[in-house]
């Protein structure tokens, strides 16, 4: 499952739009079937609504200590082909490409482990933030399975973080916690204490223009987007939807 939720901003006439993965059934989330045709949905239904009222589109999870652990296990052992498994990588890339090519910026709020083709997703986010304490994996480990990530991830990592130091996170297999990914570049920054599952906590951070890259909370980091490029300075949050 991947359900659309509206942010309401202080101004009373922005919003930011959110798109909470929810895997049913399972603890965790995972890349099976449902959940890409409804993230596939999702990223559809946002790419027709945005307007000049929408100012983020954010990826988050309803599961704490997990923003997603990548493709499904008993997924991948139905897959009885290559032409099947070829169509089933195309189809995730075209999800990714479509948020890419969203008109707005887009964040992935990394609340836990985020592996796989959940780092993947996080990728094709123009930003991605994660909790201190609970990001404890984050990476592309497919290597130790034999595998390479097939939906953009080879490219996607060395492009953000230099060719040599993408290769080596690739070809080890390495996962980094929260701190260690901000250092190498995966992450835009480490949220501290807030909770980034969902649903989000509802605060209010008024801050400048040029407020700190790494704000406490996920109100206050939404509110220095919108100063840096909007010149508002304070934005509240509550669900509607």
């Amino acid at each position: 499952m991947a359900e659309i939720k509206t942010i309401e901003l202080a101004d009373g006439e922005t919003k930011a739009l959110a798109v909470v993965l929810n895997t049913p059934g399972k603890r965790v989330n995972v890349f099976d079937e449902p959940t890409v045709r409804a993230l596939a949905h999702a990223v559809a239904t946002v790419s027709g609504n945005i307007s000049s009222l929408v100012t983020a589109v954010i990826f988050c999870s309803a599961k704490h200590g997990s923003f997603c652990h990548g493709a499904d296990v008993a997924f991948q052992q139905t897959i009885s082909s290559e032409a099947v498994a070829t169509e089933a990588v195309r189809d995730f890339k075209r999800i990714l490409h479509a948020i890419e090519a969203l008109p707005v910026p887009t964040i992935a709020y990394i609340n836990g482990v985020a592996l796989g083709g959940g780092l993947e997703l996080a990728l094709a986010c123009d930003y991605r933030f994660a909790a201190r304490d609970a990001a404890k994996a984050i990476g592309l480990p497919e290597v130790q399975l034999g595998l390479l990530p097939g939906a953009g991830g080879c490219v996607r990592l060395p492009r953000l973080i230099g060719l040599f130091a993408g290769v080596q996170l690739l070809l080890a297999g390495k996962t980094l916690d929260a701190p260690r990914a901000h250092k190498a570049g995966v992450i835009t920054g480490v949220l501290a204490s807030q909770s980034l599952t969902w649903p989000l906590p509802e605060t209010e951070h008024p801050t400048a223009a040029h407020a700190a890259p790494q704000p406490a909370g996920f109100a206050s980091h939404l509110q220095a987007l919108k100063a840096a490029n909007k010149g508002h300075t304070s934005i509240k949050l509550r669900e509607r939807g």
